[in-house]
């Protein structure tokens, strides 16, 4: 069996829905590509820069919540 693998590099900056939208530009980007797999960056959502404890709860995302949501839906609509 034989894997496509494609993985997709991107600044992250502090805003959390622009990311989301580059986020999601970049699987739209890559499906071109038509891999069975892509990879985005590890901190994808915020830039891995903190100022305190508080800021850093405030920009994460939930695992179930809206933003890993609308991920996983583009990249069941190209199939990865």
């Amino acid at each position: 069996m034989i894997i496509r693998l494609a993985a997709a590099q991107h600044a992250t900056g502090c805003d959390v829905a622009e990311n989301l939208d580059t986020t999601l530009r970049m699987i739209d980007l890559a499906a071109g590509e038509r891999p069975d797999v892509l990879v985005l960056p590890e901190f994808g959502n915020h830039l891995s820069v903190y100022d305190s404890f508080d800021h850093a709860r405030s920009v994460a995302i939930d695992l179930d919540g809206p933003w890993v949501e609308r991920v996983g839906s583009a990249a069941r609509r190209h199939g990865f």
